[in-house]
């Protein structure tokens, strides 16, 4: 027990999720003179081994595991790569972007919501460090609060080493992803256009046949009609056509004028406050 505690005091950690502010843990860790192995690929040892990690603490409470996306990773290892390079320690970045901006400027294509979680720490060898970095979390209420949630179904794991020390930055992105754009949406259309926009679903299986898709509408006071006399202000209600169990398209008329139109997706007529996808309509 006293290792552990004294690893949790040499932990810097942060957390950011969906509609929460960040919070810091712990002071800078000390200096270490163990000679520590600074490649990517150990790096990428350390990123394995939190994942693991990550699943096993779900995997307790009888939660699913997340699973790995790509473009998660990329995101991570980018804000870990920029924390060491430029010298900061944040879910902020020096441009002013939280987690959301940095996801969604760097893969637009994506709808859902983000959270993260962010750790600078070292260990005596890649496991070690991943522990190290987990405790942490794990012992800090909104970290652990963002590896236990049942809403985050995807995970990114990025760790770099920190510019000059034994350190090593990690980040984790935590996805409720719902859907992801296959084609690109067109720059702008003519007004009264209607666009198609193919996707690929991304959300739990179990949840597919609640999909709600949104559109909201340029002029907040326009109506959108819905059929049998109701309607919509500012925001439209679309239904999605499948063509397979993972595919389907919307189509998005911009009959209310010039302007944006803003595509967002969730269930059960509620949908995740995200960029989303954007039509301009000319």
């Amino acid at each position: 027990m006293t290792g552990r505690r004294t690893r949790l005091k040499n932990a810097v950690i942060a957390f950011f999720a969906v509609a929460a502010a960040s919070g810091a843990v712990g002071p800078a860790a000390a200096q270490d003179t163990t000679a520590m192995n600074r490649s990517d690929a150990y790096a990428r040892e350390i990123e394995e081994h939190i994942l693991t990690l990550t699943n096993a603490e779900r995997a307790r409470r009888n939660l699913p595991p997340l699973v790995v996306h790509t473009k998660l990773d990329n995101a991570a290892r980018r804000h870990s790569g920029a924390m060491s390079s430029q010298r900061f320690f944040a879910h902020v970045d020096p441009r002013g972007r939280n987690p959301q901006d940095r996801v969604f400027s760097l893969y637009p294509e994506l709808i859902g919501g983000i959270g993260e979680n962010i750790a600078l720490n070292h260990g005596d060898s890649a496991l070690r460090t991943a522990e190290n970095i987990m405790i942490a979390w794990m012992n800090s209420a909104g970290h652990r609060r963002n590896i236990l949630s049942a809403e985050y179904t995807y995970i990114g794991v990025g760790v770099v080493a920190e510019a000059s020390g034994p350190r090593y930055y990690a980040t984790q992105k935590f996805g409720n992803l719902i859907a992801e754009l296959t084609d690109r949406a067109p720059d702008s259309v003519a007004a009264g256009t209607e666009v198609m926009l193919r996707f690929m679903y991304l959300g739990p299986a179990q949840n597919r046949d609640n999909l709600s898709v949104f559109v909201s509408l340029p002029d907040p006071r326009a109506r959108f009609e819905l059929g049998g006399g109701r309607y919509m202000v500012g925001a439209g209600l679309l239904e999605p056509r499948w063509t397979g169990r993972s595919e389907f398209s919307i189509r998005v008329p911009t009959s209310s004028g010039t302007g944006r139109y803003t595509v967002r997706m969730g269930y059960n007529n509620s949908y995740v406050d995200s960029p989303g996808i954007t039509v301009t309509a000319q």
